[in-house]
């Protein structure tokens, strides 16, 4: 959704743009207490909490997004993964 936000943008096409800001906002604006400790799943190449505030961070004001992050990742703990085993993409070791 961020992406088809910098479309929008650049395009321009304002109707789509506001489609998409109407939508994030249906969608995310009252989600708190992202489940952090489910990531990474091992699975995923994108973190799900950080692509749902990168989504945010562009529909919000900054006051407005700085109050819904605090709600949304209220204490993030961001820890590297260990690659187990360079010749599987999708296996990965999780600090302990």
């Amino acid at each position: 959704m961020g992406l088809m936000l910098d479309y929008a943008r650049i395009a321009p096409d304002a109707k789509f743009g506001d489609f998409l800001r109407a939508q994030a906002s249906r969608f995310f604006a009252k989600d708190t207490g992202c489940p952090l400790a489910y990531e990474p799943s091992g699975e995923d190449f994108l973190s799900p909490c950080l692509a749902e505030a990168d989504v945010m961070r562009r529909v919000f004001r900054p006051s407005e997004f700085a109050g819904w992050f605090d709600a949304f990742m209220p204490h993030p703990a961001f820890e590297p993964t260990r690659v187990a085993d360079v010749t599987d993409g999708n296996f990965i070791t999780l600090p302990v």
